[in-house]
């Protein structure tokens, strides 16, 4: 789905920004 580089930009920032609301849900009790 990432072909170019401003996609695969995108599609990281996409990425650890879940990544980081899920941890933060975790830490804070869900």
């Amino acid at each position: 789905m990432c072909q170019t580089m401003v996609s695969i930009i995108a599609c990281l920032a996409l990425v650890f920004g879940w990544n980081a609301i899920i941890v933060k849900d975790i830490a804070l009790g869900g």
